[in-house]
C-alpha cells in the first residue's frame, strides 16, 4: 500500500463525522487539536479553562482595630485559617480543615504566596525572633518558604514575613502555615490571625 506523504486542499473542507487523533480519540466538547510533533491529539483548550484559586486568612478581626491572636512558643504551631474567609474556585479544587490545613485536590503547578504578622502584646524589655514556613503533607517544609521576624518589645514589636513561590503539587497534597518563637524568651509574641493570608492559584 502506498503511503500518502502530502495532501493539500484548495477550498472548503468538510467533515461529516468525528475527527480522530493519533490516539484514536475523537475528543470532547471544547477541546482543540494540538500538535505532538509527529502527529496531533485532542487537548483541553487552555484559554477556556477556568482559573483554579484559593485564598483565606485567619478568623476575622474582633472589633475596630482588634484582632484574634494566637500565642507563639518554642514549638511549631499551625496558624489557623478560617473557612469563613475562604475564597475558592470550587470545593472540587481546594478544601480547608477547621485547623487551617488546606488540601490541593488536583495535581499541577501552583503559585503560592503567604504573609504573616506577629506582634508583642505587652510592654517588655525582651528581644526575640519568630519564624514561619509552609508545611507540606504534615511533615515536610516547602523549600525556600521560611520567613523570619524580629520582635523587639511591646511598643516596637510588630513584624511581617511574606513569601511567594511556585510549587509542583501532586493530587491531594496538604499545605499549612506553621510558626514558632525561634530565638529569645518573650512569652508575649502573638500571631495576628486576621492579618495572616494564604493565597494559591494554578498556573499549569
Amino acid at each position: 500500500m502506498a503511503t500518502l506523504k502530502d495532501t493539500r486542499v484548495y477550498g472548503n473542507f468538510r467533515v461529516n463525522l468525528a475527527v480522530v487523533d493519533n490516539n484514536n480519540n475523537s475528543g470532547t466538547s471544547g477541546q482543540v487539536l494540538t500538535s505532538t510533533g509527529t502527529g496531533f491529539q485532542w487537548a483541553n483548550n487552555p484559554s477556556s479553562a477556568p482559573v483554579k484559586y484559593f485564598s483565606a486568612s485567619g478568623p476575622p478581626q474582633t472589633g475596630d482595630g482588634g484582632d484574634n491572636t494566637s500565642a507563639l512558643t518554642a514549638a511549631f504551631t499551625t496558624v489557623i485559617l478560617s473557612s469563613a474567609t475562604a475564597i475558592t474556585s470550587g470545593t472540587g479544587d481546594f478544601t480547608i480543615s477547621a485547623g487551617g490545613v488546606v488540601t490541593i485536590v488536583n495535581a499541577g503547578v501552583y503559585h503560592i504566596s503567604y504573609s504573616i504578622l506577629t506582634d508583642i502584646t505587652a510592654i517588655e524589655d525582651l528581644r526575640s525572633e519568630s519564624e514561619a514556613f509552609l508545611r507540606i503533607n504534615g511533615t515536610g517544609e516547602l523549600n525556600h518558604s521560611q520567613v523570619i521576624m524580629y520582635n523587639r518589645e511591646g511598643i516596637e514589636g510588630a513584624a511581617t514575613g511574606a513569601k511567594t513561590m511556585l510549587y509542583s503539587a501532586t493530587a491531594n497534597d496538604t499545605i499549612q502555615i506553621v510558626a514558632r518563637r525561634s530565638a529569645g524568651t518573650s512569652p508575649n509574641i502573638r500571631i495576628l490571625q486576621g492579618q495572616t493570608v494564604l493565597t494559591i492559584y494554578r498556573v499549569a
